[in-house]
């Protein structure tokens, strides 16, 4: 089996995939985000065959805590990131 990629592998669209779905998770919870939104892989084949369970899994793990998440890659890049799962979702 072949690992997923790690946060650092991803490209800009499956990180902000990611972070699209930990945020819908955090806000209305994982059954809402499972149901409504879930994560949508577009780039790295792997990621792309998940179904929506795996996928949503593999999210909240390479985000980890929301706050985490930005401590970890500053408020301007979560902020791109985020506005670029908008963009796409729109």
């Amino acid at each position: 089996m072949t690992a997923l990629p790690s946060w650092d592998e991803m490209t800009d669209l499956d990180r902000s995939a990611a972070i699209a779905y930990a945020w819908l998770c955090y806000r209305r919870g994982v059954p809402f985000a499972i149901q409504n939104g879930p994560c949508v892989y577009v780039d790295a084949p792997e990621l792309v065959a998940l179904d929506s369970i795996a996928a949503g899994r593999h999210a909240l793990a390479v985000c980890g805590p929301l706050h985490d998440l930005v401590t970890r890659i500053g408020k301007a890049e979560y902020d791109r990131l985020y506005n670029l799962a908008l963009r796409r979702l729109t």
